[in-house]
């Protein structure tokens, strides 16, 4: 049988790619609208009214803009679950596959650049890891600090739990030591 000439889907793909943000979704895309809206019913309610305006606003930023929420609110990103769900079952000592994921969720537009970075922190990916997380306020998929020494590498051990998440936060470590990988959110601090 003939091969078909459509591209094969990428496991990076987001939403923000599509120029439909109908309800019709494919099985790598991130449902950008169900996670904001469950993000501000846990943590504002009176902003749900307000969810497709702002995914019009922030329409191809969306990952920035919850990273900007995360701030805002001092929450975890609402992204860490896609991420989650997404490096069950990958393997974590693969470094550049596992930034490329983790580029795909966090901040996709610099998918691409995955293999420079790889290249420039060599040896240093866990820090490279640790820098990305605390300026997206995403879960380090590099740490596995609470795992034993033959246990399998955590995929996110620094995700909070539901029953912490009522507590404050810890502060955010000053944005310093991931300003030198030079990739910010780039979003306004003004949020719908």
């Amino acid at each position: 049988p003939p091969m078909s000439s459509a591209a094969p889907k990428s496991p990076f793909a987001s939403s923000g790619d599509k120029k439909d943000s109908g309800d019709e979704k494919d099985s790598d895309s991130i449902d950008y609208k169900k996670l904001l809206t469950k993000f501000y019913k846990e943590n504002n309610p009176a902003k749900v009214a307000e969810v497709d305006a702002s995914l019009v606003k922030y329409k191809g930023r969306e990952a920035d803009m919850f990273v900007a929420l995360a701030k805002k609110y001092n929450k975890p990103n609402a992204l860490n679950e896609v991420f989650e769900a997404r490096v069950k079952d990958f393997d974590k000592s693969d470094w550049l596959a596992l930034l490329k994921l983790y580029l795909g969720v966090f901040n996709p537009s610099r998918v691409d650049q995955a293999e420079t970075m790889i290249a420039k922190y060599k040896g240093k990916e866990r820090q490279m890891f640790k820098a990305f997380a605390a300026r997206w306020y995403a879960c380090d998929p590099s740490d596995d600090s609470n795992k034993s020494d033959n246990a399998p590498k955590s995929t996110v051990t620094s995700q909070p739990t539901k029953s912490s998440l009522s507590a404050p936060a810890p502060a955010a470590p000053a944005p310093a030591p991931a300003a030198s990988f030079g990739f910010g959110s780039g979003v306004a601090s003004s949020l719908p």
